[in-house]
């Protein structure tokens, strides 16, 4: 299976935080679906399950103990959204459908599938927060 990280167009912003060990992105909660006609655009606001062995300097100091990152497709040729639920927690797929990048997954209740372009994670679009159960987030 290839590494999701290979089909960004720039993966350095990630391989910065997570090195060699590539994040997961089994379990992974969906906060937000931003669409804009720009491009178009698909951004998915994601929150990791898993930590980086070597964060960086400022996460540590913070105390901080989970990663948000916002995953930007490109030149967006499909999108299919079915269902919805309040905190869908899901199990993502990235693969190459031929010319096109596909992300996909699910939920009880959710679909998400989309077949892009390009995909992304702007420098500016990664970071880190405090996660204590039962605060929401």
């Amino acid at each position: 299976m290839t590494d999701w990280t290979e089909l960004l167009v720039d993966p350095r912003s990630i391989r910065a935080i997570f090195g060699s060990t590539r994040p997961s992105l089994t379990g992974i909660e969906l906060h937000k679906i931003e669409l804009d006609r720009d491009g178009p655009t698909v951004r998915l606001h994601l929150h990791l399950p898993e930590f980086p062995v070597n964060p960086p300097k400022k996460w540590v100091e913070r105390g901080c103990n989970r990663v948000w990152l916002k995953l930007q497709a490109i030149g967006v040729r499909e999108v299919n959204i079915r269902g919805l639920v309040t905190e869908p927690t899901m199990d993502l797929t990235v693969f190459r459908n031929g010319d096109l990048v596909r992300v996909r997954g699910a939920t009880d209740g959710m679909t998400l599938d989309l077949a892009t372009d390009f995909l992304a994670i702007p420098s500016d679009s990664i970071g880190a927060y405090l996660h204590k159960p039962g605060w929401g987030w």
